[in-house]
C-alpha cells in the first residue's frame, strides 16, 4: 500500500544517521590521528648551509641548525644548534661531562675520585686524534648537552660511533635528543654502530626508536664483544 512504502522510507531516513554513526566516528579518529602527524613531521624542520656537503672524514666545521617546534600548538619553538666544540670549550665540555658521568653512574657503577669528579680519559684526545669529533648543543643559546663522535676504520670502511650523548634533563622528552642526533648522522654519511651498555635500558629504547625512524626500520641489532647492544645502519639511507 502506498501509505506502508512512505511508512518504510521515513523509517529508512530515521536509522539511516544510525547505521553511519561509527562510520563518522572513524572518520573524524583517522582525521584526529592525521593532524597529529603532520603536526609531529613540522616539528623537524633544518635549515642546511647553502655551502656543499664535506666528506665524510672531514673535521665538520658546519653548523646545524634546526627548528623544533615544542608543544601540541606548535607555536613554541625551540632553536637548537649543534656546533663542533673547539679547544677553548674543553671546560665547558669536561663540566657537562660531570653531569653525564651522574647520570650513567646508575647503569656502570661509577663512582667519583678523590676530588669528587667522575673526570673522562679520552676527553683531550678529541682534538689530538683524527676521525674524533666533539659537539656542544644549544637550545635557544643555552648549553643543553653534548655529542662525542669518533670515526674509526674497520674492515677498510669507516664506521661512525657515538662515544657519548648527553642531553640535559631539562630538554629531555620533547623530541630535541632525537633532532641532536639526526643531526649528527648526516654530517657523517655512512656506516654507523651505536652501543649502549645492556642494562641501560632508557638508552636503548631511545635508539631504537631514533634510528627505526630514520631508516625506516632497516638496521642491524646486535651486541659486542663486552655485552652491549648495538644497531648498525646506514645513515646516508635515511637521509634527506
Amino acid at each position: 500500500m502506498p501509505g506502508q512504502s512512505w511508512l518504510r522510507v521515513v523509517a529508512w531516513r530515521i536509522a539511516t544517521p544510525r547505521r553511519l554513526a561509527p562510520l563518522a566516528r572513524w572518520r573524524s579518529r583517522m582525521r584526529a590521528s592525521w593532524t597529529r602527524y603532520m603536526r609531529f613531521l613540522s616539528c623537524f624542520r633544518l635549515r642546511r648551509p647553502s655551502s656543499a656537503r664535506h666528506p665524510r672524514e672531514q673535521e665538520a666545521d658546519d653548523v646545524g641548525v634546526l627548528s623544533f617546534a615544542n608543544g601540541s600548538s606548535g607555536t613554541d619553538a625551540m632553536m637548537i644548534n649543534v656546533l663542533p666544540a673547539s679547544i677553548e670549550d674543553r671546560p665547558v665540555l669536561a663540566h657537562l661531562l660531570e653531569l653525564y658521568g651522574h647520570d650513567i653512574s646508575e647503569f656502570d657503577g661509577r663512582d667519583v675520585g678523590e676530588h669528587g669528579l667522575y673526570g673522562y680519559h679520552y676527553l683531550d684526545h678529541y682534538w689530538t686524534e683524527p676521525g674524533r669529533h666533539p659537539f656542544l648543543v644549544r637550545v635557544d643559546g643555552r648549553l643543553a648537552g653534548f655529542a662525542l663522535v669518533s670515526i674509526r676504520v674497520l674492515s677498510d670502511e669507516p664506521v661512525g660511533h657515538v662515544s657519548e650523548f648527553f642531553v640535559m634533563r631539562k630538554y629531555r622528552r620533547m623530541g630535541a635528543g632525537e633532532v641532536i642526533a639526526r643531526d649528527v648522522f648526516r654530517r657523517f654519511p655512512g656506516r654507523w654502530r651505536v652501543s649502549q651498555s645492556s642494562g641501560n635500558l632508557p638508552a636503548q629504547r631511545f635508539w631504537r626508536a631514533v634510528v627505526g625512524r630514520m631508516t625506516l626500520g632497516v638496521y642491524t641489532e646486535g651486541h659486542d664483544e663486552v655485552g652491549r647492544t648495538t644497531l648498525e645502519f646506514d645513515s646516508s639511507a635515511g637521509a634527506d
